[in-house]
């Protein structure tokens, strides 16, 4: 018996996710419930969502023969490539091996750490996601994901932002503008009752900050290197947003 199941986001999400894109944002989901893989018959398939497009890119799936498990990860897209054994912070881009799909034969560790990069016009972009099995259950789980928006972006694993910001702030609705943008040199950031910009590169390092109490903060960037930046605000009450400018 074959179950095929895919997971897909709810509107509410997509429309979200489709809005921090375009200012170039980590996405990142803890999925729940987790979806899970239950290993009581020979065969079982789940699929996921690992950019955000409403498309499968990567499957799960186990052959059970007797007491013996093969698990399977394989991506399902001709761009998207693989690669596991990842401990906490290592850097996806630095990764040398990536293949299109990852087996496990046996009992796999509790925990699966991995990496995908997507090849899109020349660029890559890097994502990680979670797994772990508890087979007193005989249950294989997915756990969470993140894929960055940002080409070539040096992604770390279980990084979930890009400048420490929690992911419930970042995703609050933009309530500044940044113009003009790209710019040459100076950046005006517009709202109501503006405290505070920093502009950050993709490193999440800050490398210009402005201060204010109004509704204009202007930033002079002429000095940084041509590059895409982030302009994370600060107004009064405390709210922050991520908006993205290129420096030319």
């Amino acid at each position: 018996m074959k179950t095929f199941r895919i997971v897909i986001a709810l509107l509410a999400i997509l429309s979200f996710t489709k809005a921090v894109a375009q200012q170039g944002e980590i996405l990142y989901t803890d999925l729940d419930p987790d979806p899970f893989l239950n290993v009581t018959v020979s065969y079982e398939q789940l699929c996921l969502d690992l950019n955000f497009d409403t498309v499968p890119d990567m499957c799960m799936s186990y052959y059970l023969e007797h007491l013996w498990v093969d698990f399977t990860i394989r991506s399902i897209q001709d761009n998207l490539m693989l690669c596991h054994g990842l401990n906490d912070d290592d850097v996806i881009s630095d990764v040398e091996v990536w293949q299109t799909s990852c087996y496990f034969v046996g009992n796999p560790d509790s925990l699966t750490k991995m990496g995908f990069r997507y090849e899109i016009d020349g660029d890559y972009y890097y994502g990680w996601f979670r797994t772990y099995n508890n087979l007193s259950e005989r249950n294989w789980y997915f756990d969470e994901y993140a894929f960055c928006t940002i080409p070539n972006y040096p992604l770390r694993w279980g990084q979930t932002s890009l400048t420490g910001i929690e992911e419930e702030d970042i995703g609050t609705q933009a309530f500044a503008t940044v113009h003009p943008n790209p710019t040459t040199g100076l950046v005006t950031v517009a709202g109501e009752n503006l405290k505070q910009a920093e502009i950050l590169n993709t490193l999440g390092q800050v490398v210009a900050t402005a201060q204010g109490n109004g509704h204009s903060l202007t930033i002079d960037i002429g000095h940084l290197p041509a590059d895409i930046y982030f302009v994370s605000i600060t107004d009064e009450t405390g709210r922050k947003c991520v908006r993205k400018v290129v420096k030319e």
